[in-house]
């Protein structure tokens, strides 16, 4: 259970002197920390968390919008991983953690995903394998209108190859889906490889690698009016490169199907 206050709380001059991502423990129970929005009290003995996020007034809201966008248009410079993390959710917004947690994510697969928040992007950072190999990330805003783009990546890597997540069943086929945590949820509930389009279309590089890889091309993007334009133009690209095409159709997007689901649904697909 987490208090939400309205007004200053008692361990605040305490937290208030803590930069973006630092935490500290001011006894044996209590940890205070910042994740650049607001500062969170855990109580470890009580198993009870404590939220404030200070006003801002006009002039420093301007300010921090002007210092996240910096910070977002630094870290699209690099490949490697922007700094700092926070990983372990119960230390992010909570919006950041429902966004993962509403996939079907726990704390285990958001650890084994190394999902982080950064404090200073004001975004949750999702570290990817692109299908050439590559390491690669992609940083989502997950709450209100926020600073800047909704997604950020390094300007040096576009969507090209998608996002990979190599199986151990039926290694012949591989499913695609739109985004990162739809291809991951597939990956381990079922064993097969999957690979994210990062959005509705695939290269034609990484197209032609697929055709000389695999036979078999299952293909579950979201159920959204572009979901559907997507699938059938994938479905004719692929299937002109001589791969075995099958469409799968869903209610929902597949990371919010149970793993049970998702098996169901491959495997009639597979068959």
């Amino acid at each position: 259970m987490t208090i939400f206050h309205k007004q200053e709380p008692w361990w605040y001059p305490q937290a208030k002197g803590l930069a973006p991502g630092e935490s500290v423990r001011i006894n044996d129970s209590i940890k205070l920390s910042f994740n650049g929005r607001s500062y969170f009290l855990w109580d470890f003995r009580e198993k009870e968390g404590e939220n404030y996020e200070p006003m801002m007034t006009l002039a420093e809201k301007v300010a921090h919008m002007q210092m996240v966008n910096a910070q977002n248009d630094e870290a699209r410079k690099a490949v490697t991983l922007p700094m700092p993390a926070m990983k372990h959710p119960g230390d992010w917004p909570s919006a950041a953690a429902v966004w993962l947690y509403q996939a079907g994510l726990n704390n285990f697969s958001i650890a084994q995903m190394g999902c982080y928040w950064n404090p200073d992007l004001e975004r949750v950072v999702v570290p990817f394998q692109r299908y050439s190999g590559e390491a690669s990330w992609v940083a989502r805003r997950t709450h209100g209108n926020g600073t800047g783009p909704k997604y950020l990546m390094p300007k040096d890597h576009g969507r090209e190859g998608g996002g990979y997540y190599p199986g151990w069943q039926y290694t012949d086929t591989i499913c695609l889906t739109e985004d990162l945590l739809s291809a991951y949820r597939v990956n381990k509930a079922t064993g097969l490889n999957t690979l994210s389009c990062m959005g509705t279309s695939l290269d034609r590089g990484t197209r032609a690698k697929l055709a000389q890889r695999y036979g078999k091309v299952l293909l579950w993007m979201d159920p959204d009016e572009a979901g559907r334009v997507a699938k059938n133009q994938l479905a004719r690209d692929l299937g002109a490169l001589g791969l075995w095409v099958k469409r799968i159709n869903s209610v929902v997007d597949p990371k919010l199907y149970s793993d049970e689901a998702i098996r169901k649904y491959c495997e009639e697909a597979h068959a």
